[in-house]
């Protein structure tokens, strides 16, 4: 391949070179040489090592597309364990970073800590981070932070207290919404005497589970909520997808319009409430075997927690019918029933079973007879003596 003047540097942009490599395995060689990639313990093969453009991430492994690469393109050299995703990596690092500084002055000091080349690309997605740092993101109280809470009622005076509430009140539309839609789907006297007893459970467990406030609560224990400690909040992607691979990221307790736009984002159920739980619940009470006990546990957990909820940016809710995402009929009871299930159909095996006709033997002096060759019959003997003419 022809001379190819490129840039090289490591994951932690510690170090950047210039250099002009002429193959794959020049490149591999200089690489690890400038950027001292080895050390005396620990020396790495050739195969460890992966290359990556700078700018998205794509993997560099031949010398197919080295060549077809433009002059000056930056590759950045990867260690084992070691990950690169484009500019975002230096967004999220940033991001890191910014996230807790104290006072703000010291933002422009960190960034340019970074060291980051003038690219408005870079630039320009760290300004998304940079447009949160108008805020008072550590205040909680009314008092500190009055122009979080200007649009809310005054006897509201705690950021967490408005983001619990908010957090009930989506969790209580669910419970209201599906009791709506089963109320519309069977008779009233059915609703009354088979289904209302189940909502009755699950508004008694809500209550319990405080309405589930505690997703959106940055001061509940860190199993329970959905946001960190400082109160981001990340998508969690399509409900088809793994991830967000467009990093939507939020934390309603910067500002007041920070908490506005939260509101748009949707706690998505993965499994549908209306297209699946509710005719699953529906079917499960109504094909019911007659031992069989409900297992309404399972409904519970699909409709009201992180289990079946996803939190997702408004570009990543997709309204389109989850098909791949479906009810498991085989959680619709409590397992004992299978236990009950297994006893019942050994219990038919054995009636249908058919028994032998008792068989006579006779022998001089005494008659011997028989029972049915059932293992679990002993056999029966009775002897008498006849007298002799």
């Amino acid at each position: 391949m022809k001379p190819l003047p490129i840039k090289i540097q490591d994951v932690h942009r510690k170090h950047r070179y210039g250099i002009v490599v002429h193959s794959f395995t020049d490149l591999l060689q200089k690489g690890r040489a400038k950027l001292q990639l080895d050390s005396v313990d620990t020396v790495h093969r050739d195969a460890d090592i992966r290359i990556c453009l700078e700018d998205d991430g794509a993997v560099v492994s031949d010398e197919h597309f080295l060549q077809d690469l433009p002059s000056h393109s930056v590759l950045v050299f990867l260690l084992p364990g070691q990950e690169w995703t484009g500019y975002w990596s230096y967004v999220m690092t940033a991001f890191d970073q910014v996230k807790k500084i104290h006072p703000l002055y010291q933002v422009q000091q960190r960034i340019e800590s970074l060291n980051i080349t003038k690219d408005s690309a870079k630039l320009s997605a760290i300004s998304t981070f940079m447009a949160s740092l108008d805020h008072r993101r550590e205040a909680d109280s009314r008092k500190d932070d009055p122009a979080w809470f200007a649009d809310l009622p005054k006897t509201v005076v705690s950021k967490e207290q408005v983001m619990v509430n908010g957090a009930k009140s989506r969790v209580r539309g669910y419970f209201y919404g599906a009791r709506k839609l089963v109320k519309q789907s069977v008779p009233s006297a059915t609703y009354t005497t088979v289904f209302e007893p189940i909502f009755n459970k699950f508004l008694s467990a809500l209550q319990k589970d405080d309405f589930f406030g505690s997703l959106f609560g940055r001061k509940a224990p860190k199993n329970l909520r959905l946001c960190d400690e400082d109160g981001w909040f990340s998508c969690e992607g399509p409900f088809d997808a793994a991830l967000c691979v467009l990093y939507h990221l939020i934390c309603p307790y910067d500002n007041k319009e920070a908490r506005i736009v939260f509101s748009t984002w949707n706690l998505d159920h993965q499994i549908e409430k209306s297209r699946q739980i509710v005719p699953g619940l529906i079917n499960a009470v109504l094909k019911k075997p007659p031992k069989a006990e409900l297992n309404w546990r399972y409904f519970y957990e699909l409709l009201f927690t992180k289990l079946n909820l996803r939190l997702v940016h408004i570009v990543c809710h997709k309204k389109s019918e989850h098909s791949s995402k479906v009810v498991s009929p085989e959680h619709f009871y409590k397992k004992e029933v299978k236990k009950v299930k297994k006893m019942e159909k050994e219990k038919k095996v054995t009636e249908a079973k058919p028994q032998e006709p008792e068989k006579t033997l006779q022998g001089k002096g005494k008659t011997t007879t028989t029972a049915p060759s059932d293992p679990g019959m002993a056999r029966v003997t009775r002897s008498s003596n006849r007298s002799r003419t």
